[in-house]
């Protein structure tokens, strides 16, 4: 949206895309895979409440902005943000003080219904929010870390040293509960794109059932993408990993990857939409 380029994440409500709420439903329909009723979601721990059923619809709205580059899921039920998550999202309240304020206990009110709402549709169990160490203008966890399986995580290396060091934080969190992998993302810097010093984008990878995409940075930085896809395969053993090169006049940026771009569909979602389509017999 004209004009959120100058909103910082840190401090406003992130980069706006209105548009993509439509494409939800575009997608939906597409795919002729409605969401049916959902009758047994409880909610609010202290006093748990039944839902009253949801009627047959396209798609769920959680009244959540959480975009997908900002969005890390491990497959178990946790997800992992940065604190953007935390700024970008109003409290259900006609107050004005609660939907703007910054105070640690309204961030704190904010995350704990976010995090019921996600529980209530999604069945999410835990919400890993985390300052983004890196200070870039989208502030998206994809632009340094990455859950590889639902027990392994990838975290990038700096050439910053004071960004390395919060980096190493962030690995120390994880590694309470995953195993640890870094790929060290070096500095580059391409004239042409509006931000012209950025870093490697391997850890804006795209994972497709037992196939890893990982964005390459290209011509100079040969040794670096090598060193880059034997961190996935060392990972990932029991997947194929493959380097994918950048058109030349649209280099991959530690801002704007595979993973920015894409999203993978889960098995069950096209095999419901390809039985959709058989001819129903007489």
């Amino acid at each position: 949206m004209e004009g959120a380029e100058n909103v910082s994440p840190k401090d406003g409500l992130g980069i706006f895309r209105p548009n993509d709420d439509y494409g939800a439903v575009k997608f939906s329909d597409y795919l002729n895979n409605p969401i049916r009723q959902w009758n047994k979601a409880r909610w609010h721990k202290d006093a748990l409440t039944k839902l009253s059923p949801i009627k047959v619809h396209n798609f769920f709205y959680t009244g959540l902005l959480d975009v997908g580059g900002n969005y890390m899921v491990d497959g178990e039920g946790n997800i992992a943000s940065s604190y953007l998550v935390a700024t970008q999202n109003e409290l259900p309240t006609q107050n004005e003080h609660e939907l703007y304020s910054k105070s640690p206990a309204i961030i704190e009110e904010r995350m704990n219904y976010v995090l019921e709402q996600l529980n209530r549709f999604m069945g999410i169990q835990s919400y890993r929010v985390l300052s983004d160490p890196t200070g870039t203008y989208i502030g998206h966890i994809d632009c340094w870390g990455k859950f590889l399986a639902k027990d392994k995580v990838l975290i990038a290396q700096s050439e910053n040293a004071e960004i390395n060091k919060k980096l190493d934080i962030i690995a120390e969190n994880f590694a309470q509960e995953y195993k640890v992998s870094r790929v060290f993302c070096q500095n580059m810097y391409i004239p042409k794109a509006d931000e012209p010093a950025t870093t490697a984008a391997y850890t804006n990878s795209l994972i497709l059932n037992d196939h890893v995409y990982v964005p390459l940075s290209g011509k100079g930085y040969e040794q670096y993408d090598q060193d880059a896809l034997n961190t996935y395969r060392t990972a990932l053993p029991n997947h194929t990993i493959v380097g994918i090169d950048s058109k030349p006049e649209f280099p991959w940026l530690g801002t704007d990857a595979m993973h920015c771009r894409t999203r993978g569909v889960p098995r069950k979602v096209v095999e419901n939409w390809l039985s959709s389509l058989q001819a129903i017999q007489p």
